[in-house]
């Protein structure tokens, strides 16, 4: 699914059926980012908890638009969001705990002279606006650029324009097919998480229950 710069695309995904009912009178509203493996994912997740008696909407859009409407409580959480996503949301949400998946950050370069992110440090690495973790992966001299569209970095490297992009392995197990010259190095060990407003604290020991009935391996393929 795309979008454009200044236009807000949303996507509300309804899960219907005998499910018990909120005691809030209405199901909560979750965030997820449009990728394709993130609506894969945030759907199957979605779906579990509504069958499991706690009733979800998501609502597609890009991260930093998410981050905004969860800021502003017009979102009751996100699905799929780091552990450093704290920084920017710990006002308004806490993470449930255990991890939804796992995986690992990368690093994507074309040029066979990098080996290790050490030798693209001081060169032009891409990102999707948003992504939290990988600031902690960047030195002063690293040149971010920041882009609203996953399907931007691998053309941008093809380009020249980067000279690589932060991607978790996900994501990039989705897209490397298309690009046989592109490769990974491995940077960071990453969880994906659920963030659930302070309001909800009250659910947060049951979908913590309902997530570790989740088949996490199934939803990583």
């Amino acid at each position: 699914m795309g979008y454009f710069s200044g236009i807000f695309l949303a996507v509300v995904v309804l899960f219907h059926g005998a499910v018990e009912a909120q005691e809030r009178g209405n199901c909560l509203r979750f965030g997820s980012i449009s990728a394709k493996i993130h609506q894969q994912l945030s759907v199957q997740i979605a779906s579990h908890l509504t069958k499991n008696g706690v009733c979800v909407d998501i609502l597609y859009a890009p991260q930093k638009r998410l981050t905004a409407l969860l800021l502003n409580k017009d979102l009751d959480g996100e699905f799929l969001r780091t552990p450093a996503y704290e920084r920017q949301i710990k006002s308004v949400a806490f993470m449930v705990h255990p991890a939804i998946m796992s995986a690992k950050g990368v690093l994507v370069v074309e040029n066979p002279a990098y080996r290790t992110q050490a030798d693209i440090q001081e060169k032009n690495i891409g990102y999707v606006r948003g992504t939290n973790w990988v600031m902690d992966h960047v030195s002063a001299s690293t040149r971010l650029i920041a882009v609203s569209q996953l399907s931007q970095l691998p053309e941008m490297v093809r380009k020249g324009r980067i000279d690589g992009f932060f991607i978790n392995e996900v994501s990039w197990q989705d897209l490397a097919p298309r690009y046989p010259t592109l490769r990974a190095i491995e940077v960071s060990d990453l969880s994906a998480h659920i963030w659930l407003r302070h309001e909800y604290a009250d659910l947060g020991e049951r979908i913590s229950n309902i997530v570790k009935q989740l088949d996490l391996k199934a939803l990583s393929q």
